[in-house]
């Protein structure tokens, strides 16, 4: 069923995970038919919501990747996975974009293997990442045990040093950036000897300019660490606290100082959903500046909210992979459908690509900040980010 804002509450309450989830928005019936009956069958699904203030964007991507999370078993994991094999494949997908991801590979698969009759040994991880299978992967140290592919979102345990070290290091792993990409990601230093960046999500800011009270937009990223915006900083929640992406920045830059100032100045801490339904209203959480992904902050503007790249950049918060090397030609099949199929629709959703096929719009007016390979390689990132969570939350818990 494609689900749109026009979806009638009768037609959208044919689906479980969609009766959840407005059970979630604090409708207390205990039916389909009572919630039906309490909000009129031919009532719109954009009517409700806006009478709850929910962005309708992101309501629509939370509620298809509820109703499409059980499909991926019964996709590529069920007709090309081999647990006993070697993979060639291990893919961690961006939630808004992981079944179009799954659909499309899933028919390239196809397409491929009616045409040489090969197919390849491939995994995607359920949502979050969190089923356990692959949880100590960044610890083996055989790399004929380790995929031939893997795709990493953000700073996750592939950035480990322990990986880097066993394995990164030594030469297992060669990059297939294309070097005829836009000259902005190499004036960022987007490409690297070993890890294959393919494409990124931009942390952005979000201003509301009358809760600033005067205050001044913000230029650059350091401007956020100035005590002028004491509790005027909503950011990005995580189910360890909060996103380390922008902090990360603030720690190389400003050192571990700038975490404080910091926690000082923010607010509050939420989730994407929660973030859109604050965002320029009078709710008492609601912050003066909110920093998020464009995808996110896109949905976002409204009248007296307005988007600011600071001059800086937009903060790169990376999707890359680990290719073998001497396994690229074997693999192209994969790697293409990444950078060319999957990378028209991260740009679709205000993302990057890294393909040269694919023209990024957003980098014809801004400029990108990568943290950079140096960086990461001289420490652990995870532990790092486990540090920052640590000294913003001494300062947070104490204000």
């Amino acid at each position: 069923m494609n689900i749109t804002g026009a979806t009638t509450i009768e037609k959208l309450l044919e689906n479980e995970q969609a009766f959840e989830a407005l059970l979630a928005l604090g409708f207390n019936t205990s039916s389909k038919e009572e919630l039906i009956n309490l909000l009129g069958k031919n009532t719109m699904l954009q009517t409700v919501l806006k009478v709850k203030n929910i962005n309708l964007d992101l309501f629509l991507k939370e509620l298809k990747e509820k109703i499409n999370n059980e499909m991926l078993e019964e996709g590529i994991n069920n007709k090309y996975y081999n647990e006993s094999e070697t993979l060639n494949f291990l893919g961690n997908i961006i939630c808004p974009l992981r079944i179009v991801f799954e659909d499309d590979l899933k028919e390239k698969l196809e397409a491929f293997e009616k045409a040489t009759g090969k197919t390849f040994n491939c995994y995607i991880m359920p949502k979050g990442g969190d089923d356990g299978r692959y949880d100590n992967l960044w610890k083996e140290k055989d790399i004929d045990k380790f995929p031939d592919i893997i795709l990493s979102k953000g700073f996750d345990d592939f950035y480990r040093k322990e990986l880097i070290d066993n394995l990164v290091s030594k030469g297992h792993f060669k990059s297939i950036n294309n070097p005829n990409i836009d000259k902005k990601f190499i004036e960022a230093g987007c490409l690297d000897k070993d890890y294959t960046m393919y494409g990124a999500f931009l942390d952005v800011l979000l201003v509301d300019e009358e809760k600033l009270e005067g205050l001044p937009i913000p230029k650059t990223w350091g401007d956020l660490l100035s005590p002028i915006y004491k509790d005027k900083i909503v950011t990005f929640e995580t189910p360890d606290g909060i996103s380390t992406a922008i902090p990360l920045y603030f720690y190389k830059e400003y050192g571990e100082d700038s975490i404080r100032s910091y926690a000082f100045n923010v607010k509050g801490f939420h989730s994407s959903a929660k973030m859109a339904r604050l965002v320029g209203s009078n709710n008492p959480e609601a912050g003066a500046i909110y920093t998020m992904p464009l995808m996110f902050a896109m949905s976002c503007v409204k009248k007296g909210v307005k988007l600011v790249i600071p001059e800086d950049g937009a903060i790169v918060f990376p999707f890359s992979m680990l290719v073998k090397k001497g396994k690229e030609e074997e693999l192209r099949i994969l790697t293409d459908y990444i950078f060319d199929n999957y990378g028209l629709n991260l740009t679709k959703s205000h993302a990057l690509s890294l393909s040269p096929n694919i023209e990024n719009p957003f980098l014809k007016d801004h400029t990108i900040k990568w943290l950079g390979w140096e960086f990461i390689r001289s420490r652990d990132i995870i532990e790092l980010g486990e540090y920052i969570n640590e000294e913003f939350f001494k300062v947070w818990n104490k204000k």
